[in-house]
């Protein structure tokens, strides 16, 4: 049903002023009345706009009926005009000057106007501020929720959330929509949010269910990460990324004292280095059980208290205040502490604020910022020189560099020297006939940050020499086991001789 858009009706005003007052007279009771005139098509401008039509949801908490005729004080009070055409007449009569009508005119449209306001706000949801209280008293973690319905009628709701909030020094955005349903005696819904870290330039997707009935609440959400790793602001030198999780969520309150409740919260994230309690505290996939109690002495005001305790024995505690205004409603009404019974029922919850966790939990990873390979295989006779070099990949300038497992290469009779360059300058070692003569010499590198790199090896092999044999009887190595045979033409003498190469070293099978 569109409202009554016709024009005001014309009043009649009997004045009980004598007929040759020069007040009552026609034309000058065209002069004084030009300003009710003119209010009341200020009045008509300003009413047409905001009037609406029937398609409109009807403001929260508001009961609508069929539309019937209205008598007497009922019908004065659905149309405040009347009243006031009261007051017209009763002012004119009493006090008629130009000011008496033009006041009168201006009370008209200030009322008409403040009553469309108060059904213009009742469209446009509830305001939550929240202020924490951290174990240092201060107030440097603060949020701010809005929640607009954008479609009600009986059974259905379509809303929008959409909020702001500071915590850990990231300014946080948040804007979701979602659908409830009356079904029964439960309130039904599903949401999805966006979530935006303007501070770290990360971002979340949430999908969320909710069944609520008359003092319980029961919600569940799923947190999705929509970007990637990127160069974090709080860790230097970590890279991070939203954390994959969950949570499901219990409120309830006692019918027979609704200002108090209770809360539980179970949640859980994915990821190798997660900072669910924190940066300074990351750990792999990471959960935490929340149990917390609350108090609401009037619609306006909730204090909380919430102590959660997680993985490994991590804990915090949090008080916190939080100030809902229902822009619907009058600041007495905000104060009123009878109100609060109908706040836990499904009368009264369809615009309430969806139950999540608004904060991005983040997930942190070390990047590679150092890394050094090195000659991967070198291999040489006794006695000659070969050098390991490297090659090294780094964010900071390098401090040194950490050669291992350069004892055995060592005892085996090589040398080493390290370069200025880097590298690595090396003697091979004797071969040696029993052993292997194989060797592995490691190197990690460390920057000026402290950064350690991945450790290279190069592998290391000494060849048996293939040079001409030098005569042993030079070098004394000749020994006569059987001499002095007689010379009958088949008796011999023996000689055992010790083959080396040139470095002295044994030769086998020669």
């Amino acid at each position: 049903m569109m409202k009554d858009q016709s024009p005001l009706p014309h009043l009649s005003l009997a004045s009980p002023q004598r007929a040759t007052d020069t007040c009552a007279t026609p034309r000058n009771m065209m002069i004084w009345l030009k300003p009710l005139r003119q209010g009341a098509l200020s009045l008509g401008l300003l009413v047409m706009p905001l009037s609406g039509t029937a398609q409109d949801p009807p403001p929260q908490n508001v009961v609508t009926s069929p539309t019937r005729a209205l008598q007497g004080d009922e019908a004065a009070a659905h149309n405040p005009l009347i009243p006031t055409v009261g007051l017209l007449g009763q002012s004119l009569a009493s006090h008629p000057t130009s000011d008496a009508a033009s006041g009168i005119a201006r009370t008209m449209a200030t009322r008409a106007a403040n009553d469309e306001i108060q059904t213009w706000l009742s469209r446009y949801g509830n305001a939550r501020v929240q202020l924490n209280v951290d174990k240092n008293f201060t107030l440097k973690d603060s949020a701010f929720d809005w929640l607009l319905p954008l479609y009600n009628d009986e059974r259905w709701t379509v809303f929008s959330q959409l909020g702001a909030r500071n915590k850990d020094r990231r300014n946080t955005l948040n804007a979701g929509l979602g659908v409830r349903t009356l079904q029964g005696g439960w309130l039904l819904g599903v949401n999805s949010f966006y979530d935006y870290d303007l501070s770290g330039h990360n971002r979340r997707l949430g999908l969320g269910l909710e069944a609520w009935t008359d003092y319980w609440r029961l919600s569940g959400n799923q947190y999705l990460r929509l970007s990637d790793w990127r160069a974090s602001r709080d860790i230097t030198d970590y890279d991070e990324r939203p954390a994959n999780g969950f949570d499901i969520r219990i409120n309830g309150w006692l019918p027979t004292l609704p200002q108090l409740g209770g809360s539980f919260i179970y949640e859980q994230y994915r990821g190798d280095h997660v900072a669910l309690f924190g940066r300074n505290t990351l750990q792999a996939n990471p959960y935490a059980f929340t149990a917390g109690i609350n108090y609401t002495p009037f619609p306006l005001l909730t204090l909380g208290l919430d102590e959660r305790r997680g993985k490994g024995g991590q804990h915090d505690t949090q008080v916190s205040a939080t100030l809902t205004y229902r822009l619907a409603d009058d600041g007495s009404a905000q104060l009123d502490s009878s109100r609060v019974a109908a706040m836990r029922t499904l009368a009264n919850s369809r615009h309430d604020f969806v139950e999540r966790n608004n904060d991005i939990v983040l997930a942190y990873r070390q990047p590679n910022l150092l890394n050094i390979s090195s000659t991967e295989y070198l291999e040489g006779y006794a006695g000659e020189s070969a050098a390991i070099q490297v090659s090294i990949n780094s964010k900071h300038a390098i401090d040194y560099l950490d050669w291992q497992n350069t004892a055995s290469f060592l005892l085996a009779g090589g040398s080493i020297n390290v370069l200025p360059n880097n590298s690595l300058a090396l003697i091979y070692p004797p071969y040696n006939q029993q052993g292997e003569n194989r060797y592995n010499i490691d190197v990690i590198a460390y920057d000026i940050k402290g950064h350690r790199s991945n450790l290279s090896t190069t592998r290391i092999q000494v060849l048996q020499s293939q040079r001409e044999i030098v005569p042993t009887i030079l070098a004394g190595n000749l020994i006569v086991t059987q001499d002095n045979a007689k010379a009958d033409g088949s008796a011999q003498n023996a000689v055992r001789a010790r083959v080396t190469d040139a470095n002295g070293n044994p030769l086998a099978n020669q």
